[in-house]
């Protein structure tokens, strides 16, 4: 049986929405900021004289890290600036299966078209938390011009003829 002590006394712990498995060898606990600071302990019976007590824990709560990141495209490259905080570790999917862990990595697209960067971050803890941002991949716009002949002392006329695909 396990027990919590909120600051009053230890008290059994009974199966509900915050806690599962109170009779069991392994206390799941869906814990909130609230929590912070309660003691835990196991009380062993088996029917038999005499209980055991186990030594108490004492629940610390992390905050979740919070991830976050911009980006930039200059030619073919996206350049990401990772703006997250409370972690230790990166993971990057860029969408087209391509990774990094690097903490500001830069990505080139082979293929124009519609992607997802996905970014998770993992704290000392291993708490995690990810957030995703589109990004549309254009193709290269084509520069290109026309000129008629030119005869001295006669205007010459240039045309633009430059196109995007998009």
């Amino acid at each position: 049986q396990w027990q919590v002590d909120d600051g009053s006394w230890f008290v059994n712990v009974v199966d509900n929405s915050i806690y599962s498995g109170s009779t069991s060898n392994s206390l799941s606990i869906a814990a909130d900021a609230s929590m912070e600071g309660y003691a835990y302990q196991c009380i062993a019976n088996n029917n038999c004289p005499g209980t055991s007590v186990s030594d108490q824990a004492v629940i610390t709560i992390s905050p979740l890290p919070v991830p976050d990141f911009s980006f930039y495209v200059f030619l073919d490259t996206i350049f990401i600036q990772n703006n997250s905080t409370g972690e230790d570790t990166y993971y990057w999917d860029f969408g087209d299966t391509s990774y990094s862990s690097l903490q500001n990595p830069n990505h080139y697209y082979d293929s124009i078209g519609h992607y997802y960067i996905m970014h998770t971050v993992v704290d000392e803890y291993s708490c995690a938390d990810s957030v995703s941002q589109e990004i549309i991949v254009y193709p290269y716009p084509v520069a290109n011009f026309f000129a008629d002949t030119a005869c001295f002392g006669h205007p010459s006329h240039f045309i633009d003829s430059s196109y995007s695909a998009i």
